[in-house]
């Protein structure tokens, strides 16, 4: 049954909002202010970027789970802008549509709403990690090297690049840094390459969302080839979210944590319209859909939502009209032949939870845990995860296929 076909059954719900609240929970309250010109324009680029790098990656592989970070990916690029030459670095400007801010301010906006974000809801766990790897005969401006520790957060590392083991380093000190969350970002590296930056970013609100996990028998998803997988784990989420369906598609928007972050899913009605969709999808018509969401309460189960994603932004910079390798400012390095190889971006998000999971069996599961009518997403489907203060999209992403 169509997702909208199954809403009309639930049209005697009673609709009890239609707005969000403006300011963070107040036990979890910053010293917050108006968000600076320079923090606006790098929001706006960053959301807009975020469907632009999504249709990019789905082009690539329609038929694969992706998630990244937009914001992650704005904070490596922000990193290379310190040691890049002036005509990668304004292409990419450019691009990005953020050619009237200067570099500095870039670094401070960046640093700025990283706070933010990483402190606004003390319920969710937000990790963001940074790192720029130098192989041992190059040699990074001190200067450069500061700024990328001190705007970042970030570590500047030399290794010998021939020397294998020290892969090994490199994913040690992901997997330390990120609490343990993220385990593996790098299986090679080439001998003559001269640099990696590396961002990785991991989003796990698992025990405070009125998600209960469920291991039910005979629910399946139907992929964008209409074939029909099992699902093996369903989330329930119960509670108050977002809903909005124009007979195309359906959007529903349910807080997590303190109801600082939201997120945003948008199932197509027709699998076959899936791509479509995407390709539509931009910050403005997101917004009208979410200015429409009427806020009701009824069951939603859903396909489990962990997945690790890695975007190489080496593969796409064609794509953001680079035309070469990104070389390093002349006559500003001790070597002039530093260049950024490589730049790896890893993102790790679980939404759902392990509290309270309910025996196998589908129908002692639903009766136990769900209403009569439960909206089920048994489709592929877009999310994206905002935050409500700055509205910066934080993270978004599709699941084509149900996680194992």
């Amino acid at each position: 049954m169509h997702l909208f076909k199954t809403f009309l059954l639930l049209m005697g719900i009673p609709i009890l909002l239609s707005c969000e609240q403006d300011s963070p929970d107040p036990d979890n309250m910053l010293k917050l202010r108006p968000l600076t010109y320079e923090e606006e324009t790098l929001l706006n680029s960053s959301n807009e970027f975020s469907f632009e790098l999504l249709r990019m990656l789905n082009t690539k592989n329609p038929g694969r789970n992706t998630i990244f970070s937009s914001f992650g990916v704005g904070n490596g690029i922000g990193m290379a802008f310190n040691i890049m030459e002036n005509r990668p670095r304004e292409e990419l400007k450019n691009f990005l549509k953020i050619s009237q801010v200067r570099d500095i301010d870039i670094h401070k906006a960046y640093f700025e709403l990283g706070e933010i974000l990483n402190l606004i809801d003390l319920d969710v766990q937000f990790i963001r990690v940074n790192s720029l790897w130098i192989n041992h005969d190059q040699e990074i401006n001190p200067v450069s090297g500061d700024k990328i520790m001190a705007y970042y957060d970030a570590d500047v590392e030399y290794l010998d690049f021939r020397n294998e083991k020290n892969i090994k380093t490199v994913n040690r000190w992901v997997e330390d840094r990120s609490y343990g969350k993220i385990h593996h970002v790098l299986d090679h590296m080439q001998p003559d390459d001269r640099s990696y930056i590396i961002n990785a970013i991991h989003f796990d609100v698992q025990w405070n969302l009125p998600f209960n996990e469920l291991s039910l028998e005979n629910f399946v998803f139907t992929d964008l080839e209409g074939a029909q997988r099992p699902i093996k784990n369903m989330n329930l989420y119960s509670g108050e979210y977002g809903f909005y369906s124009d007979g195309n598609l359906v959007l529903l928007d349910m807080p997590l944590g303190s109801k600082q972050f939201y997120l945003s899913i948008i199932i197509p009605e027709r699998i076959s319209d899936f791509q479509k969709v995407l390709e539509n999808l931009n910050p403005e018509l997101f917004l009208k859909y979410l200015d429409q969401t009427e806020t009701v309460k009824n069951d939603v189960l859903l396909p489990k939502i962990n997945i690790d994603s890695e975007v190489r932004l080496k593969d796409l910079f064609p794509e953001f009209g680079l035309t070469g390798p990104i070389g390093v400012i002349e006559n500003f390095y001790p070597t002039r032949n530093l260049f950024i190889s490589d730049f790896i971006h890893k993102t790790s998000i679980n939404i759902g939870s392990n509290n309270n999971p309910a025996k196998e069996g589908s129908n002692a599961g639903i009766m136990q845990y769900t209403s009569s009518s439960p909206l089920i997403i048994d489709r592929p489907f877009i999310f994206l995860v905002r935050e409500k203060y700055t509205g910066a999209i934080v993270f978004t992403g599709k699941l084509v296929s149900p996680v194992p």
